[in-house]
């Protein structure tokens, strides 16, 4: 992206279009790894086929992390809002 130099903004967005289409539909990522290796021969996805497609992914084994997050996100989405009442004494 910052290898080129831009005649002027139509050039820049010509260039930036093309730069965007390649580093989301066309170049795999290394940590999304396919979930269903008939997805993907390679057994590596693009960000366009997990964000736009849905393709399954298999989390690598560095990001645990994740499934911490989602058990977080869920035992909070199961819990009723806190609702803080203050009393004033007199």
């Amino acid at each position: 992206m910052y290898r080129h130099l831009y005649d002027d903004p139509a050039d820049a967005r010509v260039k930036l279009a093309a730069y965007h289409e390649r580093y989301n539909g066309a170049r795999p990522h290394w940590a999304l790894v396919a979930a269903d290796p008939a997805a993907a021969p390679a057994g590596i996805l693009t960000p366009c086929e997990v964000y736009v497609k849905g393709y399954a992914v298999n989390p690598p084994s560095w990001s645990r992390w994740v499934g911490w997050l989602n058990k977080q996100d869920q035992q909070q989405a199961a819990q009723p809002p806190n609702k803080t009442v203050s009393k004033v004494s007199a």
